[in-house]
């Protein structure tokens, strides 16, 4: 009878843990880093990936030059959404165009939201059309793998002239992301900043998403604010 009640006992906690035991958090943390990038001055060799006009879609699938792992988990593609995020969703099948509130499971999965909201790439009225571009830079294993919406513009009937906003995201071989935007916005775009795990149970988004209106921001690079999101394992 022992023997049953101490095999009954182990089952229990082999299940629901020990008493007292902590469940491992996974999760993203992010740090604001501000002044000139180091990424942004040694890009060499762009390809571009979606040009103008573009509203509403998803690149082809692209697929990383090095190992990177998201969420703990090995991924080795992703699209590139022109509403500002990219999903290693291989199954995604169309762009969300508008933020809403994280965790949700019917909107982008497995995704970087590096400035997810209702944008477009402008061809006609603007001076260079908009463009979406990827490149690799440094060594192994110290490599980053960039991506760069260049010339966005909110989809606005209100401005005469579509505003101007780049947003960079850096993968880095060795771990960890960042995002840098920039943009002469001058009415206002409620965004999105953060990341959401391959089923939406697990999220982590900037205070202020998904209400961020984006600011109107220098272009200068002294003054480029940057968040920096570096993945934990914590007991």
């Amino acid at each position: 009878m022992k023997t049953f009640r101490l095999l009954i006992t182990t089952i229990v906690l082999f299940i629901f843990g020990w008493p007292g035991a902590s469940v491992c958090a996974q999760h993203y943390s992010f740090r604001k880093s501000e002044g000139t990038s180091p990424y942004l001055g040694s890009i060499r060799d762009t390809e571009r990936i979606m040009e103008a006009p573009a509203r509403g879609s998803l690149s082809e699938w692209q697929t990383l030059p090095f190992e990177w792992s998201f969420f703990g988990e090995k991924v080795d593609g992703f699209y590139v959404s022109v509403n500002g995020y990219i999903t290693f969703d291989a199954n995604a099948e169309e762009s969300v165009t508008t933020p809403s509130p994280l965790p949700d499971a019917s909107g982008p999965l497995h995704a970087i939201f590096a400035c997810w909201g209702n944008w477009e790439l402008v061809k006609e009225g603007v001076r260079n059309p908009g463009n979406v571009y990827s490149w690799t830079q440094g060594e192994a294993p110290n490599r980053t793998h960039g991506i760069a919406w260049v010339g966005l513009s909110p989809v606005s009937p209100e401005e005469e002239e579509p505003s101007r906003t780049n947003i960079f995201l850096f993968l880095h071989e060795n771990g960890g992301f960042e995002i840098l935007t920039r943009s002469s916005m001058q009415v206002p775009l409620p965004t999105m900043t953060g990341v959401q795990n391959n089923d939406g149970s697990i999220y982590t988004t900037l205070t202020e998403s998904p209400t961020t209106d984006l600011p109107s921001r220098s272009f200068r690079p002294v003054e480029d604010v940057s968040w920096i999101f570096e993945y934990t394992e914590t007991p």
